[in-house]
């Protein structure tokens, strides 16, 4: 582990800090945040919005702690110069059962809103996982649950 400070030494050994909770709108900390796993956990849903995107390999896991029961869980980035790129799975959890895969939008993707519904965050533990694999550009993947006519989560609102 050369090159670690001892604060992360602990950190990564420590199983007592694995998960954070949130339950009200933040900006994630790599220090905080990077490695664990973050739950969103408020009925009325919330804004946590990523740090500017510089290639620093943090990786910010997400869950559903609380499914919310009014506005949307909204996750977006910093400035209008960072972007998502990747893409997220919704299984659709009414009577048919389906599941679509949707993709960011190249160079423009920059939110993804949960809102309990069509683009997903119906379940807890439905999940979202963000790596800074470059200047301007967060990788996304997932898996969330939603129902009705799903959509993608996706969309440019920064």
């Amino acid at each position: 582990m050369v090159g670690l400070t001892r604060r992360e030494v602990v950190q990564s050994l420590d199983r007592s800090s694995r998960t954070v909770t949130e339950t009200a709108a933040f900006t994630f900390d790599p220090r905080v945040h990077g490695g664990r796993i973050t739950l969103l956990s408020l009925l009325a849903g919330y804004t946590a919005t990523l740090p500017a995107a510089i290639g620093s390999g943090v990786i910010y896991r997400i869950h559903v702690g609380i499914v919310r029961t009014s506005n949307s869980y909204i996750i977006q980035v910093i400035n209008s110069s960072d972007n998502m790129e990747g893409s997220v799975t919704i299984v659709d959890s009414d009577t048919n059962d389906n599941c679509e895969g949707f993709v960011t939008t190249s160079n423009t993707s920059d939110t993804i809103t949960m809102n309990a519904t069509t683009t997903g965050g119906l379940t807890i533990g439905d999940w979202i996982e963000l790596v800074d694999i470059a200047a301007n550009v967060w990788h996304v993947r997932g898996q969330l649950s939603g129902s009705g006519d799903l959509a993608t989560p996706f969309s440019a609102a920064v």
